[in-house]
């Protein structure tokens, strides 16, 4: 199981970079590198990948509002999936239904 990072920062994952550089200062204050020096490598790994992370996610979020997605839209294959889903009914299965 992999690292949880933002636990370690005690942050929830919808933090932003601002939020994630104050806990990280916050938490080295409680913990600091000479007197807890495992507990800082912690820290400071957790705030480096938080902060790669971040920067990622912005490059990602970044590109697509310069490129959106682009989506093709097949109105005959839709049919086909429409017709295996909800096959055809006649005027004597609707009534039937309907009674």
């Amino acid at each position: 199981m992999g690292k949880n990072y933002y636990k370690i920062l005690d942050l929830t994952e919808d933090a932003n970079k601002d939020l994630i550089k104050k806990a990280y200062l916050k938490k080295i204050k409680e913990f600091p590198p000479d007197k807890n020096p495992e507990e800082f490598k912690r820290i400071r790994e957790a705030y480096d990948q938080l902060k790669k992370d971040n920067a990622h996610k912005k490059q990602k979020f970044e590109s697509l509002k310069k490129e959106p997605i682009a989506a093709e839209f097949n109105t005959q294959e839709m049919e086909e999936i429409r017709d295996q889903l909800i096959p055809p009914l006649t005027i004597d299965d609707m009534i039937r239904l309907t009674f």
